[in-house]
């Protein structure tokens, strides 16, 4: 992606929206920083237990922004993001919603 529209980087908050709602996580804040040149950063701070811990995802911006009406594509971002979203909390121990942005 060579130059960022802030309607390219809306799009792409909503894409985060979108695969962050079906992790079920218990409470998040999010944000998305795009980068020029390399992936884009997804920065995500989630409820783990009594804590909070914060993380960056590294997200090709186009592979993002195709997650939306490709579901193939956001089944793979869904499935690393899993991996390093794994010590989120969620309700009753199995997936799920929470505060968004």
């Amino acid at each position: 992606m060579a130059r960022i529209s802030t309607h390219d980087l809306a799009r792409a908050k909503d894409a985060v929206a979108r695969l962050l709602e079906q992790l079920d996580l218990s409470a998040y804040l999010y944000d998305v920083e795009p980068a020029d040149d390399g992936p884009w950063q997804v920065r995500i701070d989630c409820a783990a237990g009594e804590a909070w811990q914060s993380l960056s995802l590294s997200v090709d911006a186009d592979l993002l922004l195709r997650s939306v009406a490709d579901a193939g594509v956001g089944a793979r971002i869904l499935e690393e993001w899993r991996r390093s979203l794994a010590g989120c909390s969620v309700p009753n121990g199995s997936g799920a919603q929470g505060d968004r942005h």
